[in-house]
């Protein structure tokens, strides 16, 4: 059969299993790459061409944890079948290739690559739970009225379906571990869906093949598993010391079995233990050497007999460990192959002794490994800086670490990118920098530019520089003098670059604000007119721009004359209406304007507010849905303000926001007739009023009187309202007086501590009443008009003002 043919049918078993982008192989040479983590393996070869050690490595993968599918033409021999479950095979002389499938795979090109399919379509476990059974029945035969369970399907089909498919049910998958048929049951073993009591009933199974399903399934208990690696059939206990989860005392007993596939099973186990690894780390086998070096878990004595290990493979494992203590890495580092030296030439942990070694090394990959190495040391690095190698050399120069010596010698190297390197280095003398932001490359040049410790002089040179890219890094460069900017302000490839910079900081001169109005970029323009240092009379000119989101700036700067401000008034482009509104400079006569041109329905809600609104405008918004809000202009006229509030309209979805925070939101600053008729209007004063300090002693009264006729302070939290007046300085003595008597003992407690802090009231008053109530407001349930009345008790107890008699009442 053609390779095209077994791609296909690898393509479409994967589709089937719903597995998106596996990693296909069709040539064996390619499975010493594979790792145990990663996306599913489907290997497509030959049943001739499949050799056992083939098999026993995908063993030691699917293992780990790793999903694993060989695809062969004929069935291959039952020795080489039985080192992974049943699942695991799909062979063309037994299943019928699925010629409907969604993706065909390309023809072969590389062994090994990555291919997309699409989502499996539903199972028939799954059509068989949402359908009846007659759905699935004989045309001829009558539909069964009601569905049954999976494990009673009486097609053997939809059972099987089921009992290999992760997303059945627990309770049906142990059902079908029952199933009088073998094949069922054996599915239904290596499903990692089955429950562990399960799994130890089919543990127990004569067939060999179902013990071997139960032994990689990873939901297998390490009892079991335990158990398992003793069983009497090779390919069942084999299968248990691939099982990550397979206990390590069950694995100790395999580490010195005669066969080495058995040992290699073992040491490709993610779940064997550091002890048993470093005892494999010493096996005869090299195969078995080499797996136990690959698990990073590998203890630092295993590790140092591995570094001499006479298998590069296993050497080659240990030198890119990054667990690798030190001291091996060092014996590494003398190594006879080039590349183990290389690979801890780019440890971190590799000594710098042995760095300096290697930094002659004559193999050309290992100084550049050196030369690359974040740890290798300054006097390394410089010898480095000195190679034949241009490389090399580069890559010295681009290290922070290299001494400030070897740089300026890579400065004046021959190569322009090792210069580009080192003036890139933060670590490069500031007179090297200078010499090199003269450099004939514009490469130098630019590294010069973008690097943070070059001199504001060389700076503010190469912001003059012939080349664009070299000026637009240098603006961007924090070193750059501001006055250096401002020429580029006037170009349009580094206008915005520098414009940038000039709006961020503080100490920008006035000239480059004038420089930027005058810019042919729109954008610095716009920057210009909404900054706050752009000269007034600059502004009156961007008044008159073609761009209206510089007009816009312009109306939005508080900046801007009154007599600009009000030509602006009848521009109605864009946004320019609303920047003037929201600007609280903006005078009287452009907000008349407005109100006559603008037809927004938000205009004229930020006219009711605008501190500068004249009367006869805000009065001519009277019949506007919203105009309640008048009341809340500072600047309006207190009659206008108490029409407002009074007889003004507030309807749903006229515009502003319609909250109730929102209304009252800065009300504690209104003047006192104006709260008085609030205050009438509403059920309850909102609770930041209670606290205003500035109140006249007769509007608290008028709102406690209020509060307490009707029974009800607030809506929620009313014992906080009660506090707040409470410790309002303003708040009088005789409504102090009448919660004396409140019914919640906290209130009570509160009404004590004030009294101690106001001269009106005798100490032992207070102390009296504050020992009356301090037991109850501790012990009672509070009701819920608290936000947290813990606290408030905690809060007065624990004062040093509250007397110890009080103290002594919770005792």
């Amino acid at each position: 059969m053609r390779d095209q043919g077994l791609l296909f049918a690898a393509g479409a078993a994967a589709q089937e299993r719903g597995w998106h982008q596996p990693t296909v192989i069709s040539d064996l040479d390619e499975l010493t790459a594979l790792t145990p983590s990663g996306s599913a393996v489907v290997v497509a070869v030959s049943a001739a061409d499949l050799t056992s050690d083939a098999v026993q490595r995908l063993a030691a993968v699917h293992g780990a944890g790793r999903d694993v599918l060989i695809v062969t033409d004929t069935t291959p021999d039952e020795a080489i079948h039985a080192w992974l479950p049943s699942r695991c095979w799909h062979s063309l002389d037994v299943v019928e290739v699925n010629s409907s499938a969604q993706e065909r795979l390309d023809t072969p090109g590389s062994a090994t690559r990555e291919v997309s399919v699409h989502p499996a379509p539903a199972s028939l476990a799954e059509q068989a739970r949402e359908q009846p059974m007659g759905g699935f029945a004989d045309n001829n035969d009558p539909p069964l009225r009601a569905s049954v369970a999976i494990a009673d399907h009486p097609d053997e089909r939809i059972r099987q379906e089921a009992a290999e498919d992760p997303a059945t049910p627990p309770d049906d998958l142990a059902a079908l571990a029952k199933d009088p048929v073998a094949k069922i049951q054996r599915l239904t073993a290596g499903n990692p869906s089955t429950p562990p009591t399960a799994l130890a009933e089919l543990a127990q199974n004569t067939s060999p093949r179902t013990r071997r399903a139960v032994a990689s399934n990873p939901s297998t208990s390490p009892q079991v598993l335990a158990s398992l690696v003793q069983d009497s059939e090779a390919r069942v206990w084999k299968q248990a010391a691939a099982n990550p989860h397979t206990a390590p005392a069950a694995l100790a007993t395999l580490t010195s079995n005669p066969d080495e596939a058995v040992r290699r099973l073992v040491a490709g186990n993610p779940g064997t233990p550091p002890e048993l690894l470093a005892a494999l780390s010493q096996d005869t086998d090299a195969e078995t050497r080499r797996l136990a070096a690959q698990v990073l878990r590998a203890s630092p004595e295993a590790l140092a007999v591995l570094a001499s290990d006479p298998d590069v493979a296993v050497r080659r494992l240990v030198a890119g460990n990054p667990g690798t203590p030190p001291g091996v890495l060092a014996v590494l580092a003398e190594d006879t192959e080039a590349e183990i030296r290389g690979l801890a030439a780019g440890q971190r942990g590799t000594p710098a002794e042995a760095l300096a070694v290697l930094a002659s090394d004559p193999d050309v990959a290992v100084r550049r490994l050196v030369a690359g190495n974040p740890g290798t040391p300054p006097g390394v690095l410089a010898v480095l800086a000195e190679d034949t190698e241009a490389e090399i050399r580069g890559l010295a120069a681009g290290q922070r670490a290299t001494p400030a010596e070897a740089l300026v010698r890579l400065a004046q190297d021959s190569e322009a990118h090792i210069r580009g390197k080192a003036a890139g280095n933060r670590s490069m003398p500031a007179a090297a920098l200078t010499g090199l932001a003269k450099d004939p490359d514009e490469e130098v040049r630019l590294s010069v530019a973008g690097n943070r410790g070059t001199p504001p002089a060389a700076l503010a040179a190469l912001a003059q520089d012939s080349m664009t890219r070299v000026r637009a890094v240098a603006a961007g460069n924090e070193g750059t003098p501001l006055d250096a900017l401002v020429p580029l302000v006037g170009d349009a490839d580094t206008a915005r670059v520098a414009a940038g910079r000039l709006t961020a900081s503080p100490d920008t001169p006035a000239d480059a604000f004038v420089a930027m109005a005058q810019s042919a970029d729109e954008q610095v323009r716009t920057e210009a007119a909404r900054h706050s240092a752009t000269p007034a009379q600059r502004l009156a000119i961007l008044a008159g721009d073609l761009n209206e989101d510089v007009r816009e700036a312009v109306a939005a700067n508080q900046n801007t004359r009154p007599p600009d401000l009000t030509k602006l008034a009848n521009d109605q482009v864009g946004d320019v209406q609303t920047a003037l509104l929201c600007n609280p400079n903006t005078p009287a006569e452009a907000l008349r304007v407005i109100s006559k041109t603008s037809d927004r329905p938000w205009k004229y809600y930020e006219l009711a507010l605008h501190p500068n609104a004249p009367t006869d405008v805000l009065r001519s918004l009277t019949g506007e849905p919203f105009s309640w809000i008048i009341c809340k202009n500072p600047t309006a006229p207190l009659e206008l303000r108490l029409w407002a509030l009074e007889h003004g309209r507030f309807e749903e979805g006229s515009g502003p926001p319609d909250s109730w925070d929102w209304q009252i939101q800065g009300c504690e600053e209104w003047p006192e007739p104006l709260l008085k008729k609030f205050v009438d209007q509403e059920d309850w004063p909102p609770i930041h009023l209670w606290s205003c300090s500035h109140l006249s002693a007769g509007l608290i009264r008028h709102m406690a009187e209020k509060c307490l006729s009707q029974g009800s302070w607030a809506d929620e939290y009313e014992g906080d309202c009660k506090r707040a007046c409470l410790e309002n300085p303003a708040t009088p003595p005789d409504v102090i007086d009448r919660l004396a008597a409140d019914p919640d003992p906290i209130v009570r407690l509160i009404v004590g501590s004030v009294m101690l802090r106001r001269p009106e009231f005798s100490d032992e008053r207070a102390e009296a009443l504050m020992r009356s109530c301090v037991h109850d407001a501790m012990t009672e349930e509070p009701e819920d008009d608290w936000d947290d009345s813990a606290k408030v008790v905690d809060d007065i107890v624990s004062d040093p003002g509250c007397p110890a008699s009080v103290r002594a009442e919770i005792t």
